[in-house]
Formats: structure tokens, C-alpha cells, sequence
């Protein structure tokens, strides 16, 4: 089983709020210190779950949101044990959508890919082990940055178009952001770091890892020729 969690604040605290993704049954569970058990989260995003699964979760001003794949965003009341839908419009978008704050604003960074096919006889891992066959993976095009409008109910792509002396991270269920100054090297500003985070990992091909500059729209690949990155990769914050 796969889980993604996240908190309100340190586990250690008696008032902290956990949010569980369980990536395979495609369900949401909450509970607190103390609690014997997980509360399962119902609502309009559980009777969405299926082709439109949660793609990212995120803590954000004291509340929890979580996005679909059709990019709907969705706040968690716990009260009710309820997910609320918040969107009212929907958003082109693409299967790849994270949820991102920066500089207090909540962003929509959208993935969109194109599927390859490699070389048949390709040895491929997967979730469910190894085999043999033609897999198709994904590779990585470009980035859209939407901003949320809270008083629209919508996500607005033409007010970000950069991010300025900032960087994101972009990795499945573990996205950030960050100022770049002096002290961090090796990071540029107005810039996308992403990793592979499709499920399925072939030994042969090019992992799906680079730098997307915004001002620019080019790609730069990382690691395109190294033989270590051979199962899926994530970002951690270091405090």
C-alpha cells in the first residue's frame, strides 16, 4: 500500500491534524493524536474519485486542500469529514497537477507530457514488480502556473508568468517553493525543478528529471545519462 501524508504542524502537537492519501485505494483518512483510528473523508471529492483521483494535497492557511486530475480543488472540513468542492469552473489541465504556495498566493502548477513508447523488449519496473513488454512512459513538454482566485472560485493563468527570485520543486505529493539567493547553490530563479514521478520506472529510458526555465521555456535535463536513478525520486524539506 502507498500513502502520502502531511500535517498541520508537528506531530508533537496535541492540536496537529494528519491528512492521509492512500494512492492505491484512491481514498482520503484524517485523524489526531490520540485517535485509535483513521476517518475516512467523504463528500463531493470522494464521489468524484475514480478518473478524476486526487492528484496533490496541500496544508495551506490553516486549512487542508486537495486538487483532482481535472484540476477541481477541494477543502477538507473535518467537522464533517467532508471534502468541499471550492472550484466552480473547470480548468484545462493536464493528468499532472501540484498544488504550490508561494508567497502567500496558492498555485496550480499543471505537467503536461507526452506519452513514449520504448523499444520493444523494454524491461520495465512497475508498481506491481518487474516485467517484460512495450510500457509507455511519459516525458515532461512544459509547466502552467495558474493562481487561485478565491473570490472567482477559479484558477487564473495570465497573472503568473514568472516567480520571479523564486524556484519550485515540483515531485508527486512533495512540492514547495523557495527564494534563491547566495546561499543555495546550484538553483536559478524563475525556474521549475521537477522529478520523475510517474509510477512506471524503465531501466532504459531517459528519467523524466530537469529544470524548466519560465522566461526561457526551455527544458534543461538532469541526469540524463546517469545509471543510479533507477526507482522514482522526492523532494524533502530539511529543518
Amino acid at each position: 500500500m502507498h500513502f502520502r501524508v502531511i500535517t498541520s504542524t508537528s506531530p508533537l502537537n496535541p492540536n496537529c491534524m494528519v491528512l492521509a492519501t492512500h494512492l492505491d485505494a484512491l481514498e482520503l483518512f484524517f485523524c489526531r493524536p490520540g485517535d485509535n483510528k483513521w476517518t475516512r473523508i467523504c463528500g463531493d471529492l470522494q464521489r468524484r474519485l475514480g478518473p478524476y483521483y486526487c492528484n496533490d494535497t496541500i496544508f495551506y492557511e490553516d486549512e487542508f486542500y486537495v486538487v483532482d486530475r481535472i484540476a477541481e480543488l477541494f477543502r477538507i472540513d473535518f467537522g464533517l469529514s467532508s471534502a468541499v468542492k471550492l472550484t466552480l469552473e473547470r480548468t484545462y489541465t493536464t493528468l499532472f497537477n501540484y498544488l504550490v504556495e508561494l508567497n502567500g498566493d496558492l498555485l496550480l502548477v499543471t505537467r503536461p507530457k507526452n506519452v513514449v513508447t520504448p523499444p520493444a523488449g523494454t524491461r520495465s519496473i512497475t508498481t506491481h514488480g518487474e516485467h517484460f513488454g512495450d510500457p509507455l512512459y511519459y516525458r515532461t513538454t512544459v509547466f502552467r502556473i495558474f493562481k487561485m482566485d478565491w473570490h472567482e472560485g477559479k484558477w487564473v493563468f495570465d497573472k503568473i508568468k514568472n516567480i520571479g527570485n523564486n524556484a519550485i520543486l515540483l515531485g508527486k505529493h512533495s512540492s514547495s517553493s523557495f527564494p534563491v539567493d547566495g546561499g543555495i547553490a546550484n538553483f536559478q530563479a524563475n525556474c521549475i525543478y521537477f522529478i520523475d514521478d510517474c509510477e512506471v520506472t524503465d531501466r532504459s529510458k531517459l528519467p523524466d528529471i530537469g529544470a524548466y526555465n519560465l522566461e526561457t521555456q526551455r527544458i534543461e535535463w538532469l541526469y540524463e545519462h546517469s545509471t543510479v536513478w533507477t526507482s522514482p525520486l522526492n523532494w524533502f524539506r530539511v529543518h
